[in-house]
């Protein structure tokens, strides 16, 4: 009885999930993205193994989505758990429209994380001779 009820307007004025801009990013489904951009969805949501929805767009070769989420203000520098940008995805994946994307946008062009590679017994120093 107390209780002030809240006006529905404030239904309508939520900031987007980033559960849902993922699942949008993932069904490359463009018109969907803006609108939730537009409705004040992070652009640098992730998914649960860190991998934002930028990586998540590169990956999946989608350049469109790529600026989209640039203008947005994606992070073109973040890694997910494994070390791994959207553009080290979209190199690996020859997607040269979305690697030129990224680089006009400041990504660094690097190469993969790789486990070091040990020889398989130790070298011994080189025998210099004079």
């Amino acid at each position: 009885i107390g209780k002030k009820a809240m006006p529905i307007s404030h239904l309508f004025n939520r900031v987007p999930s980033a559960k849902s801009l993922i699942k949008a990013v993932k069904g490359d489904d463009p018109v969907t993205v803006s609108r939730l951009l537009a409705r004040g969805a992070d652009a640098n949501a992730a998914d649960p193994d860190g991998s934002s929805v930028l990586i998540l767009a590169a990956y999946g070769n989608n350049p469109l989505l790529v600026q989209m989420l640039v203008l947005a203000g994606a992070d073109v520098h973040h890694k997910n758990r494994y070390g791994t940008t959207a553009r080290m995805y979209a190199a690996m994946g020859g997607y040269r429209g979305v690697v030129e994307i990224l680089d006009r946008a400041g990504a660094a062009p690097v190469l993969p994380p790789q486990e070091e590679e040990k020889p398989a017994r130790p070298v011994p120093p080189p025998k210099w001779r004079i």
